[in-house]
C-alpha cells in the first residue's frame, strides 16, 4: 500500500465572505448596440412634391386615405446604370408615378416643382430601367382602385430600390 501525505487543513470560513463590499466598483457593461432598422420609415408631412420622404435604399408608409398621396425621393449614386424597384402592398394597389427632378426643383434640394421628361408609371412589377447616376428621382403613390378595389381603410407599402 502506498504513503498518504498529511494535507493541510481547509481555512475556517470568515464572516466576510459572503458580504459585498459596498465601495466595490461594479464593472461597466455597454448596451448592446440599437440596429438601425433595414426600412426608413416615412416621414410627414410628404403629401406634397415640395415636402418628400427621402430614402436611400428602402422606405416603408402607409397611405392613410384615399386622397392621400406620399412623395419620396432618392438620388442615384455615382457609377450606376440601372435602377431596380421592388414594392409590396398588402392592403391594396398603389399607383407608383416616378419622376426625375430637375435641379431646380425642390425635390433635388433647390426649390421649385418642375420635372423633366423621364416619366414612369406602374401598379406591379416595376420595370428595371436606366438612370442618370447623381440625378434625384421623385416618386408619387396613390391610392389605386381601378385595379383593386379593396375595402381596406389605409394602404401600408414597402419600397425598396437597387441601383446597379
Amino acid at each position: 500500500m502506498g504513503t498518504q501525505t498529511p494535507s493541510s487543513p481547509s481555512p475556517a470560513p470568515s464572516d466576510t465572505d459572503d458580504k459585498i463590499d459596498p465601495n466595490a466598483q461594479v464593472p461597466k457593461v455597454d448596451a448592446p448596440p440599437q440596429s438601425t432598422p433595414e426600412c426608413l420609415a416615412e416621414q410627414e408631412p410628404n403629401d406634397k412634391n415640395t415636402e418628400p420622404t427621402a430614402f436611400t435604399k428602402c422606405v416603408t408608409g402607409e397611405l392613410s386615405s384615399k386622397t392621400d398621396v406620399d412623395y419620396l425621393t432618392i438620388k442615384a449614386p455615382d457609377g450606376v446604370t440601372d435602377m431596380l424597384i421592388d414594392h409590396t402592398e398588402p392592403d391594396g394597389t398603389i399607383q407608383y408615378t416616378v419622376t426625375i427632378a430637375n435641379s431646380g426643383s425642390a425635390a433635388s434640394g433647390s426649390g421649385g416643382t418642375s420635372t423633366n421628361n423621364f416619366n414612369m408609371s406602374f401598379t406591379d412589377k416595376a420595370p428595371q430601367t436606366k438612370v442618370k447616376a447623381g440625378a434625384t428621382y421623385l416618386f408619387a403613390l396613390k391610392w389605386d382602385n381601378m385595379s383593386q378595389g379593396g375595402t381596406a381603410t389605409k394602404r401600408p407599402y414597402s419600397l425598396r430600390v437597387n441601383f446597379q
